[in-house]
This record gives C-alpha cells, sequence and structure tokens, in this order.
C-alpha cells in the first residue's frame, strides 16, 4: 500500500467521524464527542498538509475565501473563547479538505454513504418493530432531550445499541430517527445521498426509500421533487414508471393495513406535517406565522424585538430559544452572516450541471427555510461540494468511456478497408 493511498484512508475515516460529530448525531452524544471532534480536526488538518496532490478550482477558492470570512466574521460576534474554539473546530478542517482531491472526497463519501445505510437499516428495523410493540423486548438505555424543543414536549430517547428513537409518555407512533436527534434531521441527511446517488448515477439503495419513508419529513421528499422534476424532461419515461410504482405499491400496502396502521400512517404522513401548516398559512397567508409552528416565545419574542442594527450584527442568541428558521440564524449570525452563509452555498455550485445546480439551491434553501441551524456546521456546504466534485468527475469519466469506444471502433472500421 503506497503512502498516497494510506492517507487516503486515513484522511476518509477521520473525514466521516468529524463529520458524524458536527451533525450532532448519536456519536456526539457521548460524554468523549469534544475530544473525538478535536482528534479528527486536527488530524484532517495535518493529513492535508502532507498530501502530496491537491485539487484547486474557481469554485472552492471561492468558497475558503468566504468560509474564512464567516470563521471572521463568527470571532468578531462571538462572546467568549469557547464559542471561538467551536468554531474553529467546525470550519478550520473543512477550509482543507475543500482542496483535497476528488479521488479523497469520493472515498469519504462513499465511507458516509455506507455509514447512512446502516442507519437507515437499523432504524427502519426498530420503528417497524416499535408499530408491534416488540421493542420493549430489545436492550436499550435512556437519554434524556437535547435540544430547547424536545425538552419543551418532554421527549426522551430509547436508544436501541446504537439506533436512537424518539419518544415520549404520550406518543401513539414513533418515527425513523436513523442516527439523528429526531426524523426530520435524518430526513436531510438521506436527501443528500439521494441526490448525490442520482446525479452520479449510482443504483439508490431501496433502505434510503424505506427509511425516508418511515421518518414522515417532508424534507427528504421535497429533495426528492428538487432531484426527479428538474430532470423529468430527460428521463421522462423512466421517472414516470417508477413514480407510478411507488404510488401504486403504497396504495395497496396502505389498504391492506388494519384500520388502527392506516390511522397512524394518515396522522403522520398528512395531519402532522401539511395539514396543520397548510391551515396555518390559509387563515394568515404569512410565512412567518407558518413556520411559527417551530418557534416558542422566548425566540420569537427576541426576533420581534430587534432593530436593523442588532438584525445585521446578531450575536443574540439564547440557549432557550427556540427559532429553527432562517430567523434563528439572523439572530445568532446576523444579516451579514446570512449574506455570507449564502455566498458559500452559491459557490458551491460554481462548476455543477444546471440540474445538479438547480436540485442543490432548491435544497440549500429548503434547509435554510427552516432549519437554518444546519448552516452553523459546514455540512451543506460538505455535501454541495460532494455532489459537484463526484458529478464532474463522472461526467469526465464517461467522455472518456465513450471517447476510447469512438477511437476503438474508428480502428475497427479503418482495419476493415
Amino acid at each position: 500500500m503506497n503512502q498516497a493511498t494510506s492517507i487516503e484512508k486515513i484522511a476518509s475515516y477521520l473525514a466521516v467521524l468529524w463529520l458524524m460529530c458536527i451533525i450532532n448525531s448519536v456519536l456526539a452524544w457521548f460524554p468523549f464527542s469534544p475530544y473525538l471532534r478535536s482528534f479528527c480536526a486536527f488530524g484532517i488538518i495535518f493529513l492535508s498538509i502532507t498530501m502530496n496532490s491537491h485539487e484547486i478550482t474557481k469554485g472552492r477558492m471561492l468558497m475558503v475565501i468566504f468560509v474564512v470570512s464567516y470563521l471572521i466574521w463568527t470571532f468578531a460576534i462571538a462572546n467568549n473563547i469557547r464559542s471561538t474554539f467551536i468554531e474553529i473546530i467546525r470550519y478550520v478542517p473543512f477550509s482543507f479538505i475543500l482542496f483535497w482531491p476528488t479521488s479523497f472526497l469520493e472515498r469519504t463519501y462513499e465511507l458516509f454513504r455506507r455509514v447512512v445505510i446502516f442507519f437507515a437499516i437499523g432504524s427502519s428495523i426498530i420503528t417497524i418493530l416499535s408499530y408491534f410493540g416488540l421493542t420493549s423486548y430489545i436492550p436499550h438505555y435512556f437519554s434524556s432531550a437535547h435540544s430547547s424543543l424536545h425538552a419543551l414536549r418532554e421527549d426522551y430517547y430509547n436508544i436501541y445499541f446504537v439506533f436512537p428513537e424518539l419518544t415520549n409518555d404520550f406518543s401513539l407512533y414513533n418515527r425513523a430517527c436513523g442516527m439523528m436527534e429526531e426524523p426530520g434531521h435524518f430526513s436531510i441527511v438521506l436527501g443528500f445521498v439521494y441526490l448525490i446517488d442520482r446525479y452520479c448515477q449510482r443504483k439508490i439503495n431501496p433502505f434510503i426509500i424505506v427509511c425516508a419513508v418511515l421518518a414522515f419529513s417532508p424534507a427528504f421528499f421535497l429533495t426528492f421533487l428538487f432531484v426527479e422534476f428538474v430532470n423529468i424532461r430527460k428521463y421522462f419515461k423512466k421517472i414516470l414508471f417508477t413514480v407510478l410504482t411507488v404510488c401504486i405499491a403504497v396504495f395497496f400496502i396502505y389498504i391492506n393495513l388494519p384500520r388502527n396502521m392506516q390511522e397512524m400512517v394518515y396522522f403522520l404522513a398528512y395531519e402532522r406535517n401539511v395539514e396543520q401548516l397548510a391551515d396555518t398559512y390559509n387563515n394568515t397567508g404569512s410565512l412567518d406565522e407558518t413556520l411559527d409552528e417551530r418557534v416558542n416565545f422566548i425566540g420569537k419574542s427576541i426576533y420581534d424585538d430587534m432593530d436593523f442594527d442588532d438584525m445585521l450584527v446578531g450575536g443574540k442568541g439564547d440557549r432557550e430559544m427556540i427559532l429553527s428558521d432562517y430567523r434563528g440564524f439572523i439572530v445568532n449570525k446576523g444579516l451579514i452572516g446570512l449574506i455570507i452563509a449564502i455566498a458559500i452555498s452559491l459557490s458551491s455550485l460554481l462548476g455543477a450541471p444546471r440540474a445538479l445546480k438547480i436540485s442543490l439551491f432548491l435544497t440549500l434553501f429548503m434547509i435554510m427555510l427552516h432549519r437554518a441551524w444546519f448552516f452553523y456546521e459546514p455540512f451543506p456546504y460538505f455535501m454541495a461540494l460532494i455532489a459537484v466534485s463526484l458529478c464532474k468527475s463522472e461526467k469526465l469519466s464517461s467522455s472518456k468511456k465513450q471517447k476510447k469506444q469512438l477511437t476503438i471502433s474508428n480502428y475497427e472500421i479503418s482495419g476493415v478497408y
């Protein structure tokens, strides 16, 4: 095994562990997680410096400039040394990863994808067993709520081996959490994996779809629509056949479920997510009022009391605040921070094919709209970088194969004559 290969493997493993920490997966819930995150971050920096090759493009250079700008801005508004150190652990390793060769990024994504599929399979099994009341027979341990929103709802976790299940004493139905704090978070991760696999022409693992359905979150299905409708002209027959097949299969499964299971599916799929939001928007006509379904009084009060200067700078966040959408990002990072985050997002799309660019933009916009805190970490930018780099690599590889086949064909024709 040569030096480049060993560095590539170690760097990829460290990057995946670092990713698992920054997205606050179940791995980050243990007491040792701050040390693991720091070890991975400094390991990534060290290995990036020792790499023999780097990849520099216009898009990546712009991303680095905006990431450094974001770091400087967060340092300026940080309240203490701890906040500053957290930002360093978040973004300095990512700045080095931006110069990794595509082969390193591809290996990192392969490892991360396997982890996601592993948790999708395990979480799907646990969720299905919970519907039949069988999870009580599986060894598990308790973990308290990790966010103000969950604490407000009196939620807690039952963790089966490494698969968390978010529940409470009043919950009748459970949803697949994967490796994340709640199903909606894992749904976003599944959406990114689906998007990348589709544009890189990889086979979609069926458990990605199964777990997304069991998460009962619209996030994955919106990403699915952003991917498929952008490409519908190119793959109309294939997409139409797939969508009709899935719809028919879901319909027949649904009508053959017991009555209580049908009611559960209807509640989770429609009443919980769509009906309440639709009613709020129809009654108020306001996007903010609709987003207020995931806001507490403290968060709304802080945002409403901010003047333009406060909004420009930010830094007004409170630990008790629940404000998941873009307003929460403004409260914490200010309009300046929001503008820089948008600049990083847009620069990550440079060099992408038009269809991929549209799908990624809509996905990033959706996340900023209702779970903007994802952008406190570099995860959305990282996944966009992976998508663009791997898609370009796939196109280049396909182009070379076509050129090689054309050369062989020309040679055979000339040989005949």
